[in-house]
Order: C-alpha cells, then sequence, then structure tokens
C-alpha cells in the first residue's frame, strides 16, 4: 500500500477480494473505477478482460453503473485479456472497462485505488476562496447583464487559475489536509518519558509522497508544514532517508560524520512524533 503511494505520487486505499468460481461467473461484470487502480493477485489465477474506455476520466460521481443508460461497455474485441497468477501486478486507469473472472479456484487480489486531484476540484477552490475578494464575482446575475459583464468575470478566473502561485498554495493546502499516510505508532517508544531517541538498530522510513517542494526550503508532510531553509541540518537528514528508505539509525549517523550524533537523534525522535517518519 505505501509503495503504491510512493509511486503514484497520491493517496490509496486499498480493498482485499476473495472470489470462487469458473470463467461463467464474472465477479462484479465489466466496469469502470473512477480512481487509477493497481490490482496484486495474491492467492490463486484471475482473468481480467479489459476494454478501452468510452467515457475518459470519469470523477467520482460518474460510476458506470449509474451510466448505463448513456455509456455501455464496448462489444468490440477487448483491448486485452490477461490470466494474473499469484504476485502479478496490474495497472487498470480511470476510466477503463475492466471483468475480473475467477479460473475456477480460490482466488484472492488486493486493489490498491489512488485518488488524483481534479481540474474541478481546483477551480472549485479558486471560486470559494479566491473570488469573493472581487467585486466581479460578487454582482448580481440579472436578466439584463451583458455578455461584456461575464467576458470581465471570465477573464478574472482565467486570471487566477493560471496564477502560479496560487496552484502551489492550493497543492500545498491539499496535502496539509488529505495526504497522510497510516501508521501504526511507535506507542511503547515514542510515549515512554525516559526514552527520548530511536534505537540505533530500528529502520527509518520517510512519510512523504508528492508532497516534497524542495527539501532545501521546506516541505509537508501528515499534515505538518517545516520550514526547512533555517535548519539545513533536516533537510540533509531527511534527504538521506528518502534516498535510502530503510536505512538504520546507526548507518545513517555514519553517512553524516559532520553533524552532531546526539543533534541527529534528538531531531529524529522528534520527527516521529510528528509522524514525518517513521521507524520499524
Amino acid at each position: 500500500h505505501k509503495q503504491i503511494e510512493e509511486i503514484a505520487n497520491r493517496p490509496a486505499l486499498s480493498s482485499l477480494y476473495i472470489s470462487y468460481g469458473n470463467e461463467d461467473d464474472s465477479s462484479f461484470r465489466a466496469h469502470w473505477d473512477t480512481r487509477d487502480v493497481f490490482v496484486l493477485q495474491l492467492v490463486g489465477r484471475k482473468k481480467w478482460i479489459l476494454h478501452e474506455p468510452n467515457f475518459e476520466y470519469p470523477l467520482p460521481s460518474q460510476q458506470s453503473k449509474d451510466m448505463e443508460h448513456v455509456v455501455k461497455c464496448p462489444t468490440t474485441e477487448p483491448y486485452m485479456e490477461v490470466i494474473l497468477e499469484e504476485g502479478d501486478l496490474l495497472y487498470v486507469p480511470r476510466g477503463w472497462w475492466h471483468d475480473p473472472v475467477p479460473c475456477g479456484e480460490r482466488t484472492v487480489h488486493l486493489s490498491v485505488g489512488t485518488y488524483a486531484i481534479y481540474r474541478n476540484d481546483y477551480l472549485h477552490w479558486i471560486i470559494q476562496n479566491i473570488l469573493p475578494s472581487y467585486s466581479e464575482a460578487r454582482m448580481h446575475l440579472d436578466s439584463y447583464n451583458s455578455i461584456d459583464d461575464l467576458t470581465a468575470y471570465a477573464n478574472l478566473i482565467h486570471e487566477k487559475l493560471t496564477d502560479p502561485e496560487l496552484l502551489r498554495n492550493f497543492h500545498r493546502l491539499h496535502a496539509v489536509e488529505h495526504y497522510r499516510t497510516n501508521d501504526t505508532l511507535n506507542l511503547n517508544s515514542l510515549c515512554d518519558p525516559n526514552i527520548e531517541e530511536i534505537p540505533e538498530e530500528k529502520s527509518l522510513y520517510i512519510n512523504l509522497f508528492h508532497c516534497v517542494e524542495d527539501l532545501e526550503k521546506d516541505i509537508i508532510a501528515n499534515g505538518t508544514f517545516l520550514k526547512i531553509e533555517s535548519r539545513p541540518e533536516m533537510g540533509k537528514v531527511l534527504q538521506c532517508i528518502l534516498d535510502h528508505p530503510g536505512i538504520s539509525t546507526y548507518t545513517l549517523l555514519k553517512k553524516m560524520p559532520n553533524l552532531d550524533k546526539k543533534y541527529i537523534k534528538n531531531m529524529l525522535f522528534k520527527l516521529a512524533c510528528f509522524d514525518i517518519i517513521r521507524f520499524e
């Protein structure tokens, strides 16, 4: 799950599916998902039939089962038919029709769906949070409004939508609110008043995905915003963990001979308390 998040640079949600039967028993019928999905076959085999999308990039409100009167699964030859064996991974992009079919044996697969930000989300944020400051957005929409009035409003929307700083702020706010990793707290270590550092044999991981802006300036991790510019040592430590996931505290200290060991240990412990790094 965490590896998929890091690959996709998005939050993810996992579902486990167990099924029996044969090729006459379609698990869900042909349908599309409104998110990109990574399918990991865990037990047995399963056949997947995929068709190219005929309604591209469906939004969460546009489920295939609710749009059967408008769009139906293509009846042409499938784009691909594949049987997943144990350990195989299949990527199904958003909007692609797929029909998972058992192969006459017990089958278990993990479906990891990733959640993207949509352009509509950015437009909605602009409308709700930026435009109300401008009179053009607060004016009445009356029958006597001219097209020129609406054109001026449209130009204002375009100006804000294409503002690089606003786009950057939107990504940062979205990261703070939504991009969280689900980790098990190391309560025995973090809540023990007699322990103030992470054991040197523990493996270290950084809880960052899609939120890395510039490790020389600042980062956002699990709802926490950190200014790195004034603390370059922290940036070096985080970059080392990012480059070597699973590195032990002992090895990290060896790679940082010019930094004070006690300072690094104290920093790592505080970062773990804020859920910016985890250790296993």
